[in-house]
């Protein structure tokens, strides 16, 4: 199976959502996710760390079993170029639906946890933002933005940390011109 299966699959996906940034037992698992019977959940969370997007962080003895407790590798979970490579139109399309309905569900949460949101004060925004760019220059801007982000990306979850998620699309704007070519 790919890896991009792998991620598309919808309890799949909710797992790595869960498992980003923290670390869990399969039965806290459970119970943040009450509508995944527990089978289907451990059956998921064993497919995941086969292959290599969760890794066993603790294990604690339980009642004469060993406990094991996963966080999500926020490396391997990252679909690169070659994962893409032959991928059909439906199948890009289908990334691009799971990744706005993981922001989409992320946002709602952020909603119904805050009675009056303040995106100033919790660092909420989004926007689209037109950039006028040749290729060379587009080049400069991605390599300047991944420069800036790494430090951040590297930091690791600790108590005074909160998780944020910063999301990115950049797609190129279809002219009038280039729609009448297709």
């Amino acid at each position: 199976m790919s890896l991009v299966d792998l991620i598309l699959h919808p309890v799949r996906m909710r797992l790595m959502m869960t498992l980003s940034g923290a670390e869990l037992t399969p039965q806290q698992l459970s119970e943040r996710l009450p509508e995944v019977p527990p089978a289907t959940l451990y059956r998921h969370v064993s497919a995941l760390h086969k292959a290599g997007l969760l890794h066993v962080v603790a294990e604690r003895p339980v009642r004469g079993a060993i406990e094991k407790v996963y966080t999500a590798d926020p490396h391997r979970s990252v679909l690169g170029t070659k994962d893409l490579e032959g991928l059909k139109k439906d199948d890009h399309l289908r990334l691009f639906i799971a990744f706005m309905s993981g922001l989409l569900r992320n946002f709602q949460q952020y909603l119904e946890t805050h009675s009056h949101p303040d995106y100033a004060r919790d660092g909420v925004g989004f926007r689209q933002i037109p950039l006028h760019l040749d290729d060379e220059e587009f080049i400069q801007m991605a390599q300047a933005l991944n420069k800036a982000l790494i430090p951040f990306v590297q930091k690791e979850p600790a108590p005074h940390r909160k998780l944020r998620y910063f999301a990115t699309i950049v797609m190129p704007v279809i002219e009038a011109e280039d729609q009448s070519e297709s």
